[in-house]
This record gives C-alpha cells, structure tokens and sequence, in this order.
C-alpha cells in the first residue's frame, strides 16, 4: 500500500460526506453538472491520483486511484471520475499532457472503431463510439484508435468537435452516442502510445466498474446491516 492512501480515503470520504448529498444526486439525475462536488475532488488533487508527479499528476498507484473510486461508488458520486482517472492515465502513458476538467474516453465498446488519417498539416479522426460516459457534460475527451500500420494512437478531442446523441444507463446516468466527423487536430496534440495497448485501456476500464460496484455494495451492506439491528419482528430484534 503506498504511503498516501489512507490519507486518500479520509479525505475523499470527508469530500463526499459534506458534499455528495441526497439533494445533489437528485439534481443530477436532471442534467444538472455537480461542479460543486466535482471542483473540491480537483482541487484536493483527486483527479489525477495514479498518475506520477513528474507527468503533473496526484502521484500514486493503481490501488490508490480504485481505492478512491471505490469511495465514490459508496457514495453514488454522480460525475465521471472513473473516466477522468482513465483519461489522464492514458494521456501520461502516452507522453502527453493532463487535462482539466471532467473527461470522458472513447471508444468504450470494443466494436467501435476510430480512425486516424494522417495529412500534410495533422490529423482528421472520424468514428462513432456508443454508450460514452458523460460526453455531454465535458469540454475534452481522450480518443485512441489505431492507425493504417496498426500502431495505437492517442489524443484530446474538444467535445464541440463531435456530435453528441444523449443516451442514459439503467442507473439514469449519461451514456451517449458521439460521432467524429472528419476532425481535425494538429501534429503535436496526437502521439503513438509506443508504451500501451488496447487491451490494457480496456482491462483497467473493466476494473473501474468492477471497483465502483464493490463500493455501491458495501454501501447496500451496510445500510442492510444497520436497519436490521434496528428491525423488530413479533416483538423481538432480527
């Protein structure tokens, strides 16, 4: 376990505590960006935890970044931080710079396929990605695909690039529809991931969930165990 985890967790629970409230995921299930709650995990640094310092990141490892992400599914954090900690991950991985703000990552269905074609002044990305998370609600999303020689390519996207077609999730969260039409971004902004792989964004993708679930549960746990130590049934404690 690294050094910085338990003060992590303290933190990001306290964070979530005073701020992750009835009434905000309530408001979020509106449409309404919980900037609030979103803008006091940033600035605690809690965006970019997993990422090494000297990349611009929170430093730590992948067992702080779940360890967080497991708090916020205790909680029901309504806002990307799962795809944000992905997002940044993959940009550090691949040489380039963090990003502010809320991020999403596409594609998230392995079927989805976007293309890179290289010109004289750049790059024009065309694709559509199913089921993104919250691509409505950011300004940037990092996008990977592969080039014609089959090497990875990663870069950031400005989300008024793309169409957007809302979609939600079984749980009312935003899972859209985005589709690149030819667009452009310069040399400089698109690298080759020389140093990861397909397989490894969607594995850790993969373990988000999984981690965000395993919070959600404990939480249900917990509540089950608390009402039944205060639940009577014919007269007696169950």
């Amino acid at each position: 376990m690294s050094d910085i985890r338990s003060m992590l967790i303290e933190t990001a629970n306290k964070i979530m505590k005073d701020l992750c409230t009835k009434e905000l995921i309530q408001e979020a299930k509106k449409g309404v960006f919980p900037f609030t709650l979103w803008n006091a995990l940033e600035e605690a640094g809690m965006t970019t935890v997993g990422v090494p310092e000297e990349a611009g990141g929170s430093g730590g490892d992948v067992g702080d970044a779940m360890n967080l992400l497991k708090v916020a599914g205790n909680f029901n954090a309504p806002i990307p931080l799962a795809e944000t900690l992905l997002a940044n991950w993959i940009l550090a991985a691949s040489g380039l710079p963090l990003l502010k703000g809320p991020l999403t990552i596409l594609p998230v269905e392995k079927s989805d396929q976007i293309s890179f074609q290289e010109t004289t002044d750049g790059w024009v990305i065309s694709g559509k990605a199913h089921y993104v998370p919250w691509a409505r609600d950011v300004k940037e999303m990092v996008v990977f695909g592969h080039k014609s020689n089959g090497k990875l390519l990663v870069t950031s996207v400005s989300s008024s690039e793309c169409q957007i077609n809302h979609g939600e999730s079984l749980a009312g969260e935003p899972r859209d529809i985005v589709i690149l039409k030819d667009a452009f971004v310069p040399h400089d902004k698109v690298t080759i991931a020389s140093n990861l792989t397909k397989d490894e964004i969607w594995d850790r993708g993969a373990l988000t969930r999984i981690v965000l679930m395993a919070g959600g549960l404990e939480r249900v746990l917990n509540l089950t165990i608390a009402y039944a130590n205060v639940r009577s049934q014919f007269g007696k404690p169950i």
